[in-house]
């Protein structure tokens, strides 16, 4: 999905959308549903799916609404998969691992990020595959297979450091540095470790980075476990005393309850067990918010080992039985969460199945079988990319039907639907003889061509032979004596791309000149970079 592709007002709520990402804004629906509804307005598939992937993900980490994360990232993956758009895909399929992993279904854990990588792979250039590879590490460290864990986030450490541009840069270094000192503990490798502690501390020293990053209980909780491994005593004290006040002052979101466990581990394992009777009790009252079995009944299990590990037999006992309870609950979710995760896996096949025939509808225009617009934003998005890369020329060119409105008025709709149809045609003929010619229908009367590789000479050349085989076409409407057939009014620019210049920048100058020929002769060329 490039959104350079389209207009500024797009390119302005595509802004708004990612700086409210990054700051975790609930303003993130209000601006996704406008992107919607200027979707809807387009009707262009594509964008509409992109905005509906940043609705669900913002139910995902904003919301316990899991019905409206379910529709909304359903409506997302059936939208993209029509359109093919791999990056997106990649998205969707990352976020539903993410979700059935916390949801307790580890195994379709795997197999949805699985997926996303496999569309990650389809694209040419990406650093998405970084995000995809470090879930799968997380997915690993869950199951326990700390090696797997430590080889996918070692994978992708390369693509997460390659991707400043995106808007949780900063946030999935310092989580990636987090993530792989935990598991270098597990596996003790001490050098690396101290690695991750390093990189931790150089990106507390960037003052582009909000300083309340290094404040989140994930962070401050692997410093003080790490240091404690690396025989860091000061160190691991500092630290130590913030998790303390974290705990104690109840700033523990749900998603650090896993950190929380591991915090509470740690200090059993070394002895500090009023401290982590302490903080399972403050953290109780954020566990009781939660209705997700797979949370509660891990720390049921956290509770019970604690407890027995002290002797105090009823509490040992109490925790058995919360732990049973919850695995029973945990049960039946897994069932329902088996029984969605197929039910979007048999829609996924259904969509598969019909995407040829969906693909040609959303590609093509009804009235005159050239691409739509639709098929023009996918087109040049990869042209333009060939076209900068190559250091080649691109052209466009926006033809406009000269007084269709006269046509319409005076020979009827029906007439006007055959015009445009024979000039269609014509510009179907072009495209047979020049593979390198790109015709489509831009909406009402006007029409797109795109040229590659060409010169100014060679594509005024196609442009007037295609005036001229449109006026030998000698379609009537008749103004006056001296104009009785149908003309068409050509703008056109042409020019090697920059790597910020795109279809739009050359589409505005060739609709300038367009404008020209419009104010002052009808039925002529300009060529804008002339």
């Amino acid at each position: 999905m490039n959104i350079n592709l389209y207009n500024a007002e797009i390119k302005k709520l595509n802004d708004e959308l990612m700086d409210n990402r990054s700051h975790m804004s609930p303003d993130m629906v209000k601006t996704c549903d406008k992107i919607i509804k200027k979707a809807h307005e387009l009707k262009d598939i594509a964008l509409e799916g992109y905005a509906c992937y940043y609705l669900a993900e913002n139910y995902y980490l904003n919301s316990t609404d899991d019905i409206k994360f379910n529709s909304t990232l359903l409506k997302a993956l059936k939208l993209l998969k029509i359109c093919e758009d791999s990056e997106m895909l990649a998205r969707c399929y990352n976020l539903l691992g993410a979700a059935a992993l916390n949801n307790g279904t580890r195994e379709l854990a795997l197999d949805f990020h699985f997926t996303a990588l496999k569309h990650c792979n389809e694209l040419e250039k990406t650093n998405l595959s970084g995000i995809v590879e470090y879930n799968i590490g997380r997915t690993f460290f869950n199951i326990g297979d700390n090696k797997q864990a430590l080889h996918y986030v070692n994978l992708a450490e390369k693509d997460i450091k390659g991707n400043k541009k995106d808007s949780f840069y900063y946030r999935n270094l310092l989580l990636f540095y987090c993530f792989k000192a935990d598991c270098c503990i597990l596996l003790d490798d001490k050098k690396v470790a101290q690695e991750c502690l390093d990189g931790i501390d150089k990106l507390e020293e960037e003052k582009s980075i909000p300083s309340e990053f290094f404040e989140d209980y994930p962070v401050v909780d692997i410093r003080m476990r790490a240091n404690y491994y690396l025989g860091n005593v000061d160190k691991c004290k500092a630290y130590g005393d913030k998790i303390r006040n974290l705990v104690l002052n109840g700033d523990v979101s749900l998603d650090s309850i896993e950190d929380v466990i591991e915090t509470v581990r740690f200090l059993t394992r070394v002895g500090k067990t009023d401290e982590a009777l302490k903080a399972i009790e403050v953290t109780e009252k954020t566990i009781s918010k939660t209705d997700m079995p797979n949370v509660r009944m891990n720390y049921a299990k956290l509770k019970h080992d604690v407890y027995e590990r002290i002797g105090n037999k009823r509490k040992t006992t109490q925790a058995a039985k919360e732990y049973y309870k919850y695995a029973m609950l945990q049960q039946q979710q897994s069932i329902s969460s088996y029984s969605f995760f197929a039910d979007i896996r048999n829609t996924m096949l259904s969509v598969e199945k019909e995407n040829i025939k969906l693909k040609r509808q959303a590609d093509t225009d009804s009235l005159t079988g050239l691409g739509n617009r639709f098929a023009l934003n996918r087109f040049v998005e990869l042209a333009f990319d060939k076209a900068y890369k190559s250091s080649s020329t691109i052209a466009v060119e926006i033809l406009d039907f000269d007084d269709f409105k006269h046509l319409n008025d005076t020979y009827g709709h029906s007439a006007g639907d055959e015009a445009l149809k024979k000039i269609a045609n014509e510009i179907k003929k072009l495209e047979k003889k020049n593979p390198f010619i790109h015709g489509f229908r831009y909406g009402g009367d006007e029409f797109i061509l795109i040229y590659e590789g060409m010169t100014d000479d060679e594509i005024v050349d196609h442009a007037q032979k295609l005036r001229h085989e449109i006026a030998n076409r000698k379609i009537l409407n008749e103004i006056d004596s001296k104009n009785k057939y149908v003309t068409i009014s050509q703008g056109l620019k042409n020019g090697i791309p920059s790597e910020n210049t795109r279809m739009w920048d050359y589409l505005n100058a060739a609709d300038n000149a367009l404008y020209e020929v419009k104010k002052t002769k009808k039925g002529e060329i300009v060529l804008a970079n002339k």
